[in-house]
């Protein structure tokens, strides 16, 4: 049976592969994913896929992250766009070169940021909830 391969809840396409190309799949960046669909290897048909899945659900996530942080939906697709790229041979070539890596490692370093500073949010309002109680 065939594994699903998604990078994210809100990923666009689940992508199946059988288990030792999903294993190829996961170790692989966005830059060699990219040489291997360039340089048309083995795997270039399931590097495809996978850049192209995953370019989608890193486009996404900086879409998602600008609207959360008050941006219009017009101003998150532009910035999606830049960072990203608008088109697969933008995206593509984003890859070739690692910007799209760089891009991804951004995102996840500002979502641990974040997951960190709502932790602290919540731990202060527990003490503090707990305080009132003893206070009063």
């Amino acid at each position: 049976m065939a594994e699903k391969e998604t990078s994210s809840a809100t990923s666009p396409r689940p992508v199946e592969y059988d288990a030792q190309t999903l294993k190829w799949v996961r170790a692989q960046t966005y830059q060699s994913l990219a040489g291997s669909i360039l340089n048309q290897t083995a795997h270039a048909a399931s590097a495809e896929k996978a850049l192209r899945t995953r370019a989608d659900t890193l486009w996404l996530e900086i879409s998602s992250r600008v609207t959360k942080n008050g941006g219009s939906a017009v101003v998150a697709a532009s910035i999606a766009d830049e960072a990203v790229g608008a088109e697969w041979e933008q995206r593509l070539e984003k890859a070739r070169t690692g910007e799209l890596d760089e891009v991804y490692n951004g995102a996840l370093r500002a979502a641990i940021r974040c997951a960190r500073s709502l932790l602290a949010t919540s731990e202060h309002a527990m003490l503090m909830h707990k305080l009132q109680k003893k206070i009063g």
